[in-house]
C-alpha cells in the first residue's frame, strides 16, 4: 500500500529466512523505496530516487560484519561505511549506499545454523500457541450456533485461514531445518532464503488480512448484532493508544528517534469510526435484543391450540437466520399449559443430517432411555423420548422438537397439530 511518499509491504521476518530480507530491501531500493522501519509484519519504506543500497541483516550476531564493533562505538556508522539503521528484537539491519559487497566474519556454520534454529523456534512456539488457541476457540462453538449465523461462518472461515497460515509457517520451518541438516552433513552452505512454502504463507497472510478487513466492514455495517460493537470499540481504543505512543514517544524499533504518526493507524481509526457511523445510520431503528416478538406471523403459537398467552413477560422468542440455515426458539405460557419448541430449517441435506445427529445425542442425555424412531409418514420421521414427553418431527428440510405440556390435547392430537402447522402450513 502506497500513501504519499511512504509505502507498507507485508513481509513476515523469520530468522531462518534473513537472507531474503536483505535481497528484498536491495530490490526495493533499486525501485526507489528505501527501508525505514518494521511494524509488526509490515516493512515501511520512504520514496527516494532509485539507487543501489547494500543491506546486511544480523540475527543475534549470527551474521556479523567485519569491524562491527566500530559501528556500535561510532554511533551507528563504522569506517567502512556501514550504517546501523534498525535494531529490535535481536535483529540488526545495516545499510551502505555504495552497494559494495562486504566480507562477513568467519563464523562456524554449524553454530550459526544452531543459533538461528533456536531463535526461529521461539517464533514457532508462539505460532503453535496461536494455532492451539484459535483451534480451541473455533471448535468450542456448537455446529448449530455457527451454521445459522453468517457472521460466525465468516469468522470461522477467516480463523481457519489463519490456522492454515500458521501451519504453513511451522511446515516451512521444519522443511528448512531438515534441508539445513542435510546441507551441513554434505559440507554445503545452508540456504537462508525464502522457501516456496513461505511464498504460499505470504499469499495466505495477504488473503487473511484483506478478508478480515472486508468481513469487519460487512459485519460492522450490515449486521444488526450488537456484539460487534464491543470488538470495534476495543480495536479503536488500541489504535488510539498506538497513535499516542507513536506521537509522544520514539520508535522503539528504529535507530532513528524521530516522532511521527503512522498514517496507516489513522486510516484504521477512520475506518472503524466510519463503520460505527454506518451501523448507527442503517440500524438506528433496529432492536438488537434477540428476545423479541418477531415482526412476522409465526408458524406455531398458542393460538393454534385454542389457547392464549397469560404471562407476556416470560415469553421467549429467539430467531437466527443465516444463508445456509435458520433456527427459532419459542416459549410461551398459556392458560392450558405452555408451548416450548425449537424449529430448525435448511435446504442442505448434510446440514440437516449433522443437526439431527447432534440433536439426538443431546436428547439422549435428557433421560434414562434412548430416543425412539417412528415413521410418522413418508415425508416425516418422528423421534420420541416418552419419559420426558419429548418429541421431534424431521423432514428433508425441517426439524422441530417440542415438549407436550398442553393439557387439553393428548399426545397424538398435539403431534398432529404440530405436523399440520409446520409441515403442511395449515392455519
Amino acid at each position: 500500500m502506497v500513501i504519499g511518499n511512504r509505502k507498507k509491504v507485508l513481509f513476515k521476518i523469520v530468522p531462518y529466512e534473513y537472507r531474503s530480507l536483505e535481497l528484498y530491501l536491495e530490490k526495493m531500493a533499486l525501485k526507489g523505496w528505501k527501508f525505514e522501519d518494521i511494524q509488526g509484519e509490515f516493512l515501511s519504506f520512504v520514496k527516494i530516487d532509485p539507487t543501489q543500497i547494500r543491506y546486511w541483516v544480523d540475527i543475534n550476531d549470527t551474521n556479523k560484519i567485519r569491524n562491527i564493533e566500530d559501528t556500535i562505538k561510532n554511533g551507528g556508522t563504522n569506517k567502512l561505511g556501514w550504517n546501523l539503521i534498525y535494531r529490535y528484537n535481536e535483529i540488526d539491519i545495516y545499510s551502505r549506499e555504495d552497494g559494495v559487497e562486504e566480507v562477513h566474519e568467519e563464523i562456524n556454520q554449524k553454530e550459526k545454523f544452531k543459533d538461528i534454529a533456536k531463535l526461529s523456534l521461539k517464533n514457532i512456539s508462539m505460532t503453535l500457541i496461536t494455532v492451539f488457541l484459535l483451534a480451541v476457540t473455533t471448535l468450542s462453538d456448537e455446529f448449530v450456533n455457527v451454521i445459522v449465523n453468517d457472521d460466525k461462518i465468516i469468522m470461522l472461515i477467516i480463523t481457519t485461514m489463519i490456522i492454515v497460515y500458521q501451519l504453513t509457517h511451522i511446515t516451512s520451518f521444519v522443511t528448512w531445518y531438515i534441508r539445513g541438516k542435510k546441507s551441513l552433513r554434505r559440507n554445503e552452505e545452508v540456504s537462508y532464503k525464502i522457501h516456496w512454502l513461505s511464498k504460499i504463507r505470504i499469499v495466505i497472510n495477504t488473503v487473511v488480512i484483506v478478508s478480515g478487513i472486508t468481513a469487519l466492514i460487512y459485519l460492522g455495517i450490515l449486521t444488526p448484532d450488537n456484539s460487534i460493537n464491543e470488538i470495534i470499540g476495543v480495536a479503536m481504543f488500541l489504535l488510539v493508544i498506538l497513535i499516542i505512543i507513536n506521537l509522544v514517544g520514539k520508535n522503539s524499533g528504529s535507530v532513528s528517534k524521530k516522532r511521527r504518526i503512522d498514517i496507516f493507524n489513522i486510516i484504521g481509526l477512520v475506518l472503524l469510526i466510519s463503520i460505527l457511523i454506518g451501523r448507527n445510520y442503517i440500524h438506528k431503528d433496529t432492536n438488537y435484543n434477540n428476545n423479541y416478538n418477531l415482526n412476522k406471523e409465526l408458524n406455531l403459537t398458542l393460538e393454534d391450540f385454542n389457547d392464549k398467552s397469560v404471562n407476556a413477560g416470560r415469553n421467549y422468542i429467539n430467531e437466527n437466520k443465516g444463508t445456509f440455515a435458520s433456527q427459532l426458539w419459542f416459549y410461551d405460557e398459556g392458560s392450558n399449559g405452555y408451548l416450548d419448541y425449537n424449529f430448525f430449517e435448511s435446504n442442505y441435506k448434510w446440514i440437516m443430517d449433522k443437526y439431527l445427529e447432534d440433536r439426538i445425542k443431546w436428547i439422549n442425555t435428557l433421560g434414562n432411555s434412548s430416543v425412539e424412531k417412528v415413521n410418522y409418514n413418508e415425508a416425516v420421521t418422528l423421534y420420541t423420548l416418552q419419559e420426558r414427553n419429548f418429541y421431534m418431527l424431521v423432514s428433508e428440510d425441517k426439524a422441530i422438537d417440542f415438549i407436550n405440556l398442553n393439557y387439553r390435547y393428548d399426545k397424538e392430537e398435539f403431534i398432529n397439530k404440530v405436523y399440520e402447522e409446520i409441515f403442511l402450513g395449515k392455519s
